[in-house]
């Protein structure tokens, strides 16, 4: 899994990732549960964005974006407790 924090960058991979997946702004946003509003400062780099990446088991790319400091420290745990051997 990779934490990428840089905002500028997080907003190109998140216009290069929905123009590849042919989908507007409204329908990505509906997609995350977010507002078009959201989605369009996100790709300005705007806004507090944190964006986790994770390839599946199959090598899906697996975007997760937040702005929600609680989401982002959960997230966080679970990678840490995926990654503990033992638990």
């Amino acid at each position: 899994m990779d934490i990428i924090s840089d905002r500028q960058h997080i907003g190109m991979l998140l216009l290069r990732f929905r123009r590849e997946q042919h989908l507007t702004q409204q329908q990505l946003a509906q997609l995350w549960g977010i507002s078009q509003a959201t989605l369009s400062r996100w790709e300005h780099g705007q806004g507090g964005i944190i964006l986790v990446v994770e390839v599946d088991a199959e090598e899906h790319v697996l975007l997760h974006p937040t702005d929600d400091v609680e989401t982002w420290k959960a997230i966080q745990r679970e990678a840490l407790e995926a990654s503990t051997p033992g638990q």
